[in-house]
């Protein structure tokens, strides 16, 4: 049932005059009690019955894939679950979603006049191929448009992503608290911007835990489970010295690296302790079981639909930008000892 005016006001102690100013966009309110109104009014709005007609709908938000190269994005139960998240959200305010693709390359009008069709409210951007030069061809997007699962500090742009740096930083802390001061890092050799993050919280981390950066122990490799093996097999042939622990870009890129290790004779992780990141559910029957940093995709979906409603539905909201960094967990498992003065490992 849709509020009044006045019901409005009385839920949250506001003058009837005040809520009229909200909605219509008028000054005299300040920017916090205009979300309020909206907020409530949205939650009390009658959403379309399953079975009702486009008609009783919004608008339609285009969740729209962007592929680089088509490296990374893929049907991994990460971005099915952020699609299903951004679905059942985007439902419960009434809209329709409509799923699309775009690839590097093809042509940009057919592209835009998608996005330009009358019905179309609002565009999510699945960003995680994203690199800042991509951002020009979406420049000529004239809807409002949320960039999810990525960020670009430097733009002026709204994005919603995990908070990589922390994951890995929370990684770090674990091993150092375990015993380790020689820490290296296995990165992918195709950059993304969750990469490149999870590689900053690395360097940051070491500096703030005043561990030394040791070249040789950062592995950039190829992001599948089969290159990555292949990659850090040839990395642990030339190199000479190795640390006691790693921290991986992902959960595929420490699968490979496990293999490598074990074709080398080193054990995980009596030898080598390792932690990865995405907590893929494969992750926990891994012999041994992997540490890994666990995503909230229900937060990172649910915050990017709300972002995007507020902008369409609040034009005010459009002329600000938020880059949104949604928590993660690191846990721990099997994959991880303390390490002993003298170079021993123990449970």
């Amino acid at each position: 049932m849709e509020l009044k005016n006045k019901e409005i006001a009385q839920m949250l102690n506001i003058s009837q005059a005040a809520v009229s100013l909200a909605l219509n966009n008028k000054p005299g309110v300040s920017p916090a009690t205009r979300q309020r109104v909206f907020a409530l009014r949205r939650s009390h709005q009658k959403k379309p019955d399953a079975g009702a007609g486009i008609e009783a709908r919004k608008g339609v938000i285009v969740l729209l894939t962007y592929k680089r190269h088509g490296m990374i994005v893929g049907n991994t139960p990460f971005l099915v679950s952020l699609t299903e998240t951004v679905h059942r959200y985007a439902t419960q305010e009434a809209y329709e979603v409509n799923i699309s693709y775009y690839t590097k390359g093809q042509p940009v009008s057919l592209l835009l006049s998608q996005l330009g069709e009358s019905r179309v409210a609002g565009v999510i951007l699945l960003g995680t191929e994203m690199q800042e030069d991509d951002l020009q061809l979406f420049e000529q997007v004239q809807k409002p448009m949320v960039i999810m699962d990525t960020i670009f500090p430097c733009h002026d742009v709204d994005t919603v992503t995990m908070d990589n740096v922390s994951g890995i930083q929370q990684s770090m802390r674990v091993l150092f608290d375990m015993g380790h001061r020689s820490i290296g890092f296995i990165g992918s050799a195709v950059a993304t911007g969750n990469f490149t993050q999870r590689y900053y919280g690395y360097r940051q981390a070491l500096d703030f835990l005043k561990l030394p950066y040791v070249p040789e122990w950062t592995y950039l490799v190829n992001p599948s489970a089969y290159e990555a093996r292949r990659d850090v097999l040839q990395l642990l042939e030339a190199a000479s010295s190795m640390p006691t622990a790693f921290v991986a870009g992902n959960d595929v890129i420490a699968m490979g690296a496990m293999q490598a290790f074990a074709s080398k004779g080193y054990r995980v992780p009596e030898d080598i302790s390792l932690i990865g990141f995405d907590d893929l559910s494969t992750s926990r029957y891994l012999t041994p079981p992997l540490s890994s940093v666990s995503l909230n995709t229900l937060g990172i979906g649910k915050r990017t639909v709300q972002r995007l409603v507020e902008k369409i539905e609040e034009p005010s909201a459009a002329k600000y930008s938020l880059q949104q960094l949604v928590g993660v967990e690191l846990m721990k498992r099997e994959s991880v000892l303390h390490r002993l003065r003298g170079g021993k490992n123990t449970i």
